[in-house]
C-alpha cells in the first residue's frame, strides 16, 4: 500500500508598524502563526523580508517555532532596525514558511 505524505503548512497574520528614532527606523511585525497542516511540527520557521518597492531585500528576521500541534497557534515579534536610509525605502514585507529539518 502506497500512501501520499501529508505536507506540512503555515499559516499567519500579522501587524506592520513603524518609526523614526534619531538616527534609525524601527520596523515591527507582531502576529500569530498557525499550523494548518496535517502533522504537528517539530520545528517550523517563518522567514520576514523586508523589501523596497523594486523588490530588493532590505532586511530578514526569522520566527522560529517548536512543536506546534495541528491547529496550534503561536505569536511572533519581530523588530528590524534600519538605518533611516534603508528605513525610508521599505515598501513592504514578504513572509513564508520554512520546515527545518
Amino acid at each position: 500500500m502506497s500512501g501520499v505524505r501529508p505536507e506540512p503548512d503555515l499559516d499567519w497574520s500579522y501587524d506592520y508598524g513603524a518609526v523614526e528614532k534619531d538616527d534609525v527606523g524601527v520596523v515591527r511585525l507582531v502576529g500569530t502563526a498557525t499550523n494548518s497542516g496535517e502533522v504537528a511540527l517539530p520545528a517550523a520557521e517563518l522567514v520576514a523580508h523586508l523589501l523596497d518597492d523594486q523588490g530588493e531585500v532590505l532586511s530578514q528576521r526569522v520566527a522560529e517555532f517548536e512543536h506546534l500541534a495541528r491547529g496550534e497557534e503561536a505569536p511572533f515579534d519581530l523588530d528590524f532596525r534600519l538605518p533611516l536610509d534603508r528605513f525610508r525605502r521599505v515598501d513592504g514585507a514578504v513572509l513564508s514558511p520554512r520546515f527545518p529539518g
